[in-house]
């Protein structure tokens, strides 16, 4: 009798086990399919592959990323043309998930960060006045079913984003609107036609670009990039346009995009981006040059590239759509 009981018992625990084991792999593979499973992954090695510096359009804009000892990402450098710098600095809790952080302007701190967190994501980021607890911003995330971002919020500084995503998790339009009138800032559609990774995977510790106001990170690099930029009355117009025949990427030994070259049919010029890496073992040469010289552009092409730098979050933000509008005003004339 208590054979045929421990029999039992045994078959049942075994049975549980199995149970558990198939409800786990099935969690990681619906993970796999949405793309969240590669923000979610843990770097446990500081020597993992990944980004030190992006270039876009031969120092149009470039982003610098140091390193942790636990090979988290500790500082991020911005640069446009040698005469604007911005950096950001984070630091990490237990479970590697960033909790305060810092931006400064040309060496002046403007700004201090803690971030709030459900189910390992960030719902809240608190803005404070440097060195104190006065909280000059807050900006909310909310999240879908599979953990992707949808919309991020900033009522101080009258902006909301939206996002939506393919069956792969890569994010395929982003709208980024003012809140009082809902009049649109910008709109980027990007395509995805080829499966090489984005370099942006390749930055242990960061699952989103915070210091952005309107940017997810996605699987795969886009093949084809689109912008609409709006006109301040409610309007809007296509200021880039990428044509995906003419688009060239290179990945790396390791699939991560080396290099991209595109062609913009609204200002007729080829824009040349390239990211370099670390920790990756053999270097992959590309098919490209290592730099580009920028074309010698005129006006007209050298507003539609300064519409193109990233938006920048709390009080720069203000200043960067400042310049937009008078950008936009000289597109119209």
């Amino acid at each position: 009798m208590k054979r045929n009981l421990l029999l039992s018992f045994s078959s049942l625990l075994f049975s549980l086990m199995l149970l558990y084991s198939c409800q786990k792999e099935t969690l990681t593979n619906e993970n796999d399919l949405n793309g969240s499973a590669f923000l979610k992954s843990k770097d446990d090695s500081k020597d993992k592959c990944r980004l030190v510096y992006s270039d876009y359009a031969d120092g149009l804009y470039t982003e610098t990323y140091s390193y942790n000892s636990k090979g988290l990402v500790k500082e991020v450098k911005l640069g446009s043309l040698g005469s604007f710098y911005f950096y950001a600095t984070m630091q990490y809790d237990r479970k590697d998930r960033i909790v305060t952080g810092s931006a400064s302007f040309d060496g002046i701190n403007y700004y201090e960060m803690s971030f709030e967190y459900q189910n390992d994501r960030i719902i809240r980021e608190i803005t404070y006045e440097p060195g104190t607890t006065n909280i000059i911003e807050v900006v909310t995330n909310t999240y879908n079913h599979k953990g992707q971002m949808v919309r991020r919020e900033d009522p101080v500084y009258d902006f909301y984003a939206t996002f939506e995503y393919d069956r792969e998790g890569n994010n395929t339009i982003s709208d980024l609107r003012y809140l009082s009138n809902n009049y649109l800032i910008l709109r980027v559609v990007n395509h995805y036609k080829k499966h090489i990774k984005s370099p942006y995977t390749a930055r242990p510790g960061i699952t989103q670009s915070w210091w952005y106001s309107n940017d997810v990170t996605s699987p795969l690099v886009p093949t084809e990039r689109d912008e609409y930029w709006g006109d301040g009355e409610g309007g809007e117009f296509l200021a880039f346009d990428e044509d995906p025949a003419k688009t060239i990427i290179n990945p790396t030994a390791q699939n991560l995009t080396a290099n991209r070259l595109t062609f913009d049919n609204i200002s007729g010029n080829e824009i040349y981006q390239y990211w370099e890496y670390e920790n990756c073992g053999r270097k992959n040469e590309s098919d490209l040059a290592a730099r580009k010289s920028m074309p010698d552009i005129g006006q007209r092409a050298m507003d539609i590239a300064k519409l193109r730098m990233p938006l920048l979050r709390g009080p720069q933000l203000k200043k960067q759509l400042e310049e937009r509008k008078l950008i936009v005003q000289r597109l119209k004339k």
